[in-house]
């Protein structure tokens, strides 16, 4: 008996359409054959087309075609269908009729050309049965490991979770204690005889270190290695001081400023081409408050670069006016006029006594230079009182305005 595979096969060749066809028509003839019970494997699945067939007229067919088509591999093939639809005569209790051998076979019409007849398609294979015990062992383990990796995520999640929550605590205690220990670093410093300017310098330089520390801590208490941080800090800071050189020539300009010390906060200065009182000293800027209250952030590169005037450094200092005299006037009369009523202005030092003295020549008349000395805080003060005495004074003597000469050209 052939396996079931190839009783598959087999089974396939024998519902082509023109042996069907043939079977049938043979079947139609053949009423006196009676019905005979079914071997066929229960691993099959029979054709409908051989469902409605008996057996011993499929098996008569098959002989037919024996004869007809003289083919020994058809012949070969049909043999074996027929072996496999023959009942057993021990499995079944009624026997079966014997099929007519192929010599008394009659031939029958002239059968298809071999060329129209068209084999059925290969059927597919029996599914494969697997063992419901295998398939629940299968999902366990699935299960299993899906449960295995949620937990090491949950608890990958948590580490990182308390390590964050860890960093932001530490962050901001550092902030705390950075901020105590800034303040009382200034508190000690201002009890000793030491510049404003160099104790804000101190302060901003330990506060960037105490900083730069903390994020070190910080990122040793993540697990990473800190020396392998400390060669990455040298690197990014060759890196930084090659990127950003103008910013770090003002942090240079910034420690000669404090090391040399040509002004300090409070003093009036011109420096930058900015001209006011110095509000503060910083690691890259100075802030200086010009005499129209307007304050100016001038780098220290471009101060340390310039040409620094500190009007604060002396005692005092002297304000700068002309007066203009009429052709007419007495120069020794006006002039003792003048060294008189400064005398009587606020905030004019005596020692140096003011100078009133003659300037130079011009075609209206002679003009005179008028200065005072006084302290650099009155300076502005003394200016306008200055000019509005001029004024008054020649008014009160009678001097005429000079006259206004235009040479105009022949």
């Amino acid at each position: 008996m052939p396996t079931p595979q190839e009783f598959q096969t087999l089974v396939g060749w024998a519902q082509s359409p023109p042996l069907v066809q043939f079977s049938y028509t043979h079947i139609l003839s053949k009423k006196n054959h009676a019905p005979a019970p079914k071997t066929v494997s229960p691993d099959t699945e029979v054709s409908p087309s051989l469902a409605n067939l008996d057996q011993n007229a499929i098996i008569f067919s098959i002989q037919i075609w024996k004869k007809s088509l003289q083919e020994p591999k058809f012949i070969m093939i049909l043999n074996l269908i027929a072996q496999a639809l023959t009942p057993d005569p021990a499995a079944t209790e009624s026997p079966t009729a014997t099929p007519t051998p192929i010599e008394t076979l009659t031939p029958a019409a002239s059968p298809t050309p071999i060329e129209t007849l068209t084999p059925a398609a290969t059927p597919l294979p029996p599914p494969v049965q697997v063992p419901m015990q295998a398939v629940q062992t299968q999902a366990a383990q699935t299960v299993s490991g899906l449960s295995q990796i949620g937990q090491t995520a949950l608890d990958l999640l948590t580490q990182f979770g308390l390590k964050l929550l860890g960093a932001i605590a530490l962050w901001f205690v550092g902030q705390k204690l950075i901020a105590l220990s800034l303040s009382l670093i200034k508190r000690g410093l201002r009890t000793q005889p030491i510049d404003p300017t160099l104790i804000n310098y101190l302060l901003s330089i330990i506060g960037v270190t105490l900083r730069i520390i903390l994020i070190v801590a910080m990122l040793g208490f993540f697990g990473i290695e800190t020396t392998s941080f400390a060669a990455l800090l040298a690197a990014a800071g060759v890196a930084i001081g090659a990127a950003w050189g103008g910013l770090l020539a003002n942090f240079a300009a910034g420690a000669f400023l404090i090391i040399f010390r040509p002004f300090k906060v409070g003093d009036f200065i011109c420096a930058g081409g900015v001209t006011g009182t110095v509000k503060e000293v910083g690691l890259f800027t100075t802030r200086i408050n010009t005499v129209d209250n307007v304050m100016t952030i001038v780098g220290n590169n471009k101060i340390f670069d310039d040409n620094i005037q500190n009007f604060s450094t002396n005692p005092y200092r002297r304000v700068d006016l002309v007066a203009q005299l009429d052709s007419g006037v007495d120069c020794k009369q006006a002039i003792a006029l003048l060294k008189e009523r400064l005398r009587d202005i606020p905030n004019v030092l005596v020692d140096p006594a003011p100078d009133v003295e003659i300037l130079e020549f011009s075609v209206g008349g002679l003009v005179l230079a008028v200065r005072p000395y006084c302290h650099n805080d009155n300076y502005w003060q003394v200016y306008f009182a200055t000019n509005k005495m001029i004024c008054d004074t020649f008014g009160e003597a009678g001097y005429l305005v000079p006259a206004q000469y235009l040479m105009l050209p022949r």
